[in-house]
């Protein structure tokens, strides 16, 4: 028998009042293209390896270390010191 003691949901967690569904990146590639994300609008936990090293499993490490370094380039999300919160959209 086998049983996980750890289990990650990556995703996304965004105010209905402000962002609709259909507004929302459907992909992780569409996160780099959004507008809606930009300039501090995409606020994550500060340490992204829990996530993103689960992104490398999944696409690979080029593909990660590519979306990585757009991400932080480009998109410049505000990184979360209060707790590993998981990935979300700031009201804005």
């Amino acid at each position: 028998m086998w049983v996980s003691n750890f289990e990650a949901y990556l995703g996304f967690a965004y105010d209905t009042r402000v962002v609709t569904k259909s507004e929302m990146p459907k992909t992780w590639n569409d996160v780099l293209t959004s507008p809606l994300l930009r300039n501090g609008s995409l606020v994550m936990f500060n340490n992204t390896t829990d996530w993103l090293d689960q992104l490398a499993n999944y696409y690979g490490i080029k593909w990660e270390s590519n979306f990585q370094n757009k991400l932080f380039s480009e998109v410049k999300p505000s990184l979360n010191a209060q707790g590993n919160v998981g990935v979300g959209c700031r009201s804005w």
